[in-house]
């Protein structure tokens, strides 16, 4: 069972108190294609499971951002948050995702989404990546479906340790997570983070933007607006987690049968004029919503710990016939899109039957005291 662990988060951008150099971006591991899996062949059994170190670069990057400037002043947070968990399914690829995806990206193509296809697409992506028989649905999972509010970005930057003594602080922008109200909530974020600006110009504190989910194409909207109609508001950092700003290679595929290209998404993105500073984005492979965005200045993936799971999860559906059912339930453990749309806030801990494994990838733990790593 997946713990929801507010301190974990905490505890992770408290580490990404750290300096800006020496920022790299992490390489992504390919997962092996469910639909190479046959039925004929049966290889040695699985070895024992030993998973690699977490990755630093996402503690790092999250911590870097937060650090005091060179004026030893203490960062003001803005929050964005993305939509509601339930919005992006019960961790299969839904075509209502798709849709409003296509619909930010391409408003004058709107047109241009046939449904028929797209579901069809959809519906073979499912069956494929979870090992789903045509017309067979989701079994239910052990695991708990991610359910938090509205302020669950704002809690967890607000349950940092010694937050109070630190100086930080948090401004919150709350919208209705209603992708549909999209355009009327840019104005008013423009407006939030043109009023977080004033009231802290002349303290020398840094405005540091941290948006997840849809709020990141909020942010990406409303910093481009910004120049226009707030020509001297600047924001000092910009940390984007599971964006789809550039959706993940599954969702692109989709597209392409649409004749879309992934060039056609990356050229609709681009580093605001507004942000001075670096552009962080977190992302996660077996979080399909999200990619790495070659716009942002840095980029962490912050599942590669599992990567080495997922090869043994499949290696066992291949020498485990028999035991289909069971792998196939812990590969959706694996690889559900809902799960690993949360991580960013909380530790990924499931466990994973057919290894007889508790897989933990603390995402948030830091692996620098920040009373140290203060000073690089």
């Amino acid at each position: 069972m997946r713990k929801l662990f507010f301190p974990i988060l905490s505890v992770f951008i408290s580490a990404l108190i750290l300096s800006f150099a020496g920022i790299s971006v992490a390489q992504e591991s390919r997962a092996p294609e469910l639909s190479d899996i046959k039925a004929a062949g049966v290889p040695q059994l699985v070895q024992q499971l030993q998973l690699p170190a977490v990755p630093v670069a996402a503690e790092a990057a999250i911590l870097k951002a937060l650090e005091p400037d060179g004026n030893g002043k203490p960062p003001v947070i803005i929050t964005v948050p993305g939509l509601s968990f339930d919005e992006i399914g019960p961790g299969i690829l839904e075509i209502s995702t798709l849709k409003k995806i296509w619909h930010f990206f391409f408003p004058h193509k709107r047109d241009a989404v046939n449904n028929e296809t797209l579901a069809a697409e959809v519906q073979k992506f499912n069956e494929e990546y979870f090992m789903l028989q045509e017309g067979e649905q989701i079994p239910e999972l052990d695991t708990r479906i991610v359910s938090v509010d509205v302020h669950y970005l704002e809690d967890s930057m607000k349950s940092l340790p010694d937050f109070e003594a630190r100086g930080l602080t948090v401004e919150p922008f709350e919208w209705s997570r209603d992708p549909d109200e999209s355009e009327k909530y840019v104005k008013k974020l423009i407006s939030h983070i043109a009023a977080v600006e004033k009231k802290y110009r002349g303290t020398g504190r840094p405005i540091c933007l941290i948006s997840h989910s849809w709020g990141t194409m909020l942010a990406h909207t409303a910093l481009h607006r910004m120049p226009e109609m707030r020509s001297k508001v600047k924001i000092d950092r910009w940390i984007t987690m599971g964006s789809p700003l550039m959706p993940g290679n599954a969702i692109v595929k989709i597209y392409s049968k649409l004749k879309v290209k992934q060039e056609d998404f990356e050229k609709t993105v681009s580093k605001p004029a507004s942000v001075k500073g670096k552009w962080i984005n977190i992302w996660a492979k077996h979080d399909i919503i999200s990619n790495i965005i070659k716009a942002a200045d840095s980029n962490y993936q912050i599942d590669l710990a599992v990567a080495d799971v997922d090869k043994e999860v499949v290696q066992y559906a291949k020498d485990h016939i028999l035991s289909f059912f069971t792998t196939r339930r812990d590969l959706f453990k694996l690889r559900t899109t809902t799960i690993w749309h949360a991580v960013y806030m909380y530790d990924y801990d499931e466990y994973i039957k057919c290894l007889n494994r508790q897989v933990t990838v603390k995402v948030f733990e830091p692996l620098v005291d920040p009373s140290v790593t203060a000073n690089y």
